[in-house]
C-alpha cells in the first residue's frame, strides 16, 4: 500500500458556493481518519483552471490564487476544522463592453474556480478534497 492512500478522507463543507471578489469563503474541513496520523499542515487553497483552445489543441492551466494554513505540525485524528479564506479583491473583472467580452471568453474558454483542502502528509500521498465554486463578475 502506498503511504497516505486509504488513511482516510476529507470532506469540505462551504457556507455557500457563489462569491464576489473580496468576499470571504467560510467553511469546515471534516477529517475522517482511520487512525491518528502525523501531518505537516492542514491547508485550504483557492485555485483556478483555465481551459483554452488554440490550433485544435486543448490546454488546461492550473493557477493557485490564495492559500492559508488552517493548522500545522500536529498529529491529526478525525475531527472538524473551521476556516475563513479571503478571495483577493484584485481578482477583478472588467466593466462595460470589456467585461462582457471577458465573461463570454470565460464561458468559451472555461475558467473554473475550486477550493481544495489538503492534509499534507510527510513522505506519503496527501489527502485532498476539491469543491467547485463560482466567482461572479458583479458588484
Amino acid at each position: 500500500m502506498v503511504l497516505g492512500i486509504g488513511a482516510g478522507k476529507i470532506d469540505l463543507i462551504l457556507n455557500k458556493t457563489a462569491f464576489l471578489p473580496g468576499e470571504e469563503i467560510e467553511g469546515k474541513i471534516i477529517l475522517n481518519l482511520k487512525k491518528p496520523i502525523k501531518a505537516r499542515e492542514l491547508k485550504v487553497t483557492l485555485y483556478s483552471k483555465e481551459r483554452s483552445i488554440s490550433n485544435k489543441k486543448n490546454t488546461i492551466k492550473t493557477k493557485n490564487i490564495h492559500s492559508i494554513k488552517v493548522s500545522g505540525g500536529l498529529e491529526y485524528s478525525s475531527g472538524e476544522f473551521d476556516f475563513k479564506l479571503p478571495i483577493p479583491s484584485a481578482l477583478q473583472f472588467q466593466n462595460g463592453i470589456l467585461g462582457q467580452i471577458q465573461s463570454f471568453a470565460s464561458m468559451v474558454s472555461g475558467t473554473e474556480y475550486y477550493i481544495k483542502a489538503t492534509l499534507d502528509l510527510p513522505m506519503a500521498t496527501d489527502i485532498n478534497s476539491n469543491t467547485k465554486i463560482i466567482i461572479e463578475n458583479k458588484r
